[in-house]
């Protein structure tokens, strides 16, 4: 067998190698999946925030008017409690009143029901100056020797007795700081600067306050916002529920288990944040809530209390009725009794740590130009913080959830970010600013950046610990969610990173279209398809919707770009349509009839014409008032117009 030479055989096994490794790098490559990369050219680079955004802009302001000064009842109040927390009578108010020599005055606590609709008023308790209500909300009548009925309020105070006694608080001290945050809803920055002048200015040139220009919402309400800036979750990662949220991660758990007294104070419990849809708390999620006394508003004054969406309405068109506008109870205005409980839950506490977060609804949700009805009385809430010496200890956030939405004004290139942008000021203690540098530095930086709540919520977290050392040599990681606004946010940052819903993003740039445009036309068809297409159960009631008329458009550049893809075989050979996988994103707003409803939406459009509503969002930006009064679904009442209304 001389032919099988040891050369020979080195040959044939090298062969058989070469034939069995090439056979594996055909295959390999060959079965490997068909690869075909791009990337966005906007989304991976630094967000470029809009600039020049004018409070002022010329189509902005003819939604912007002034409107009439707030007028309350004109008695004084003939009661108060002093700094001790103890029920006094007012002896100069007594003089306002006839027949004030021989009064007698009752006292009924407010007393919280299970749960968070229901509150009921307990016995009469006769009481003369100088007593310890056992509540903190509690309502009181004052009555002549014959029973002429002179006095009838509601009034507050913090019963906190069982929280000194319990001994978990500790002192604000060192790095420990109090956290104070004033909530108004619906409000963007530059609404804040059109009508909270006073307050702005003194925030930024009186304290140094950082006002953040990059804050954009996540969500289109309130409690898609405020829920992840109290938790750092998003909505659907938190827990299953059955309507309540006691089960919820928030925050103020973490800083009561901490040695904090808690307070939370929110406006017009029919729609607050908790409660819009949901049933809110169980139990009392707070040491201090305001919620109660709002709901006694009813026990006590029913009628006009009801009434007083009405009067602001009139008010807002500069017709008043009667001797008291729509936002006051009694003699005060509802967010002024916010104000006055939060400072009494300050004082109170002294030099005890406090977690308080106060949220007004009624100012602004409804009518915009309203919000400047507040800014005297809140300006004087921040000054009382600053000149008091609180703010060397504490925390101050001023913020909303989101711009206004329920008004044309959104319509407009200005209005349109305000929506997305929603105000986010924050003053910290001077003293911290000395100890750890870096801080004011990224704070100064990330005012001109992308955040969000998840980064409001990582910055109150350290806030807790007292983490206020740098964690790290290098810049924050760009694809974390949530980042402490006290580390430096990435330039490098994008919506996607943060967790910003696309339809919401502010960072990408658009070009105009006319709205007689076809592509424009069939989108505006094909989103009212969709709307039909929603109330197609409904169809008894609510009419079919029909374009009246597109009011603009304007083209979204996607910016693929294919780049280099990972070698195979079958790229070689396989034919791709990249031109198909590049769609084009068109923001339109129309109007429909029956109704004159006012539509926005974003739809990617591919290169066959194949349309998607990005996140099936279609967002209302008009009122509908009374149009959908005949169905009762919540998340459709934007989309109907009753039948009835036009026959």
């Amino acid at each position: 067998m001389a032919f099988y030479t040891p050369k020979i055989k080195r040959l044939f096994y090298l062969l058989c190698f070469s034939i069995g490794l090439s056979c594996y790098i055909v295959m390999k490559y060959y079965n490997d999946n068909v690869e075909i990369t791009f990337h966005n050219t906007k989304s991976h680079l630094a967000c470029t925030l809009p600039e020049g955004l004018n409070p002022f802009d010329t189509a902005a302001m003819k939604f912007i008017w002034s409107v009439p000064p707030i007028k309350c009842a004109d008695w004084p109040s003939l009661v108060y409690v002093d700094s001790q927390g103890l029920l006094q009578k007012n002896k100069t108010a007594m003089l306002h009143y006839a027949e004030t020599s021989n009064l007698t005055c009752t006292y009924q606590t407010v007393i919280r029901k299970k749960g968070d609709m229901e509150v009921s008023l307990g016995p009469r308790v006769t009481f003369t100056s100088g007593v310890l209500v056992p509540s903190d909300f509690f309502h009181v009548v004052c009555e002549t020797a014959d029973g002429n009925e002179i006095y009838n309020n509601m009034h507050h105070s913090i019963n906190n007795k069982k929280v000194l006694e319990s001994g978990k608080l500790k002192e604000a001290e060192g790095d420990h700081f109090n956290v104070f945050i004033y909530g108004i809803d619906a409000v963007s920055r530059l609404h804040a600067e059109r009508k909270l002048q006073k307050t702005m200015e003194y925030l930024k040139s009186e304290i140094g306050a950082y006002v953040f220009e990059g804050y954009t919402k996540i969500g289109g309400n309130t409690f898609p916002n405020i829920a992840p800036l109290l938790t750092g979750k998003a909505i659907r990662e938190l827990p299953k529920t059955d309507g309540f949220l006691d089960d919820f991660p928030f925050l103020w758990k973490n800083f009561s288990n901490l040695g904090y007294a808690t307070f939370h104070g929110e406006d017009w419990p029919e729609i607050s944040t908790f409660n819009s849809n949901l049933k809110g708390f169980s139990e009392q999620p707070v040491d201090h809530y305001i919620r109660p006394l709002f709901l006694s508003f009813d026990k006590v004054s029913f009628y006009k209390n009801k009434l007083d969406q009405a009067h602001m309405f009139l008010a807002d068109k500069g017709i008043r009725i009667n001797s008291h506008g729509g936002l006051c109870f009694g003699n005060k205005p509802k967010f002024k009794i916010i104000i006055d409980y939060y400072k009494q839950f300050i004082e109170r506490y002294g030099e005890k740590l406090k977690f308080a977060l106060s949220w007004n609804n009624e100012l602004c949700h409804d009518y915009l130009n309203n919000l400047e009805l507040g800014d005297e009385d809140i300006y004087q809430f921040v000054r009382w913080l600053h000149k008091t010496g609180r703010l060397n200890n504490s925390v101050f956030i001023f913020l909303s959830d989101h711009g206004y939405l329920m008004n044309e004004l959104q319509n407009t290139f200005v209005g349109r970010f305000e929506a997305r942008m929603p105000l986010f000021a924050l003053s910290i203690p001077p003293g911290i600013k000395t100890r750890y540098p870096h801080l004011h530095r990224n704070l100064l930086r990330n005012s001109k950046r992308l955040i969000t709540v998840y980064d409001i919520h990582e910055m109150l977290t350290d806030i807790l610990h007292a983490n206020f050392s740098p964690k790290r040599s290098e810049l924050s990681n760009v694809h974390l969610r949530g980042i402490s606004l006290f580390d430096e946010i990435p330039k490098s940052r994008s919506c996607k990173d943060a967790e910003i819903p696309e339809h919401f993003c502010p960072c990408y740039s658009s070009d105009t279209v006319s709205p007689e445009d076809g592509e424009v036309q069939k989108i505006a068809t094909h989103v009212i398809a969709r709307l039909n297409e929603r109330l197609r159960h409904l169809r008894s009631r609510c009419a079919e919707l029909k374009l009246h008329k597109v009011n603009s458009a304007s083209v979204v550049d996607s910016n693929l770009v294919q780049t280099q893809s990972r070698f195979t075989i079958r790229n070689l050979i396989h034919q791709s349509d990249i031109g198909s996988r590049l769609k084009k994103r068109f923001i339109v707003t129309m109007t429909t009839i029956p109704g004159h409803a006012q539509f926005e939406s974003t739809v990617e459009l591919d290169k066959v014409g194949q349309m998607t509503i990005l996140n099936d969002v279609i967002a209302r930006t008009n009122r509908y008032k009374k149009q959908s009064a005949c169905i009762s679904e919540r998340l459709l009442k934007p989309f109907c117009f009753c039948s009835r209304q036009n026959e």
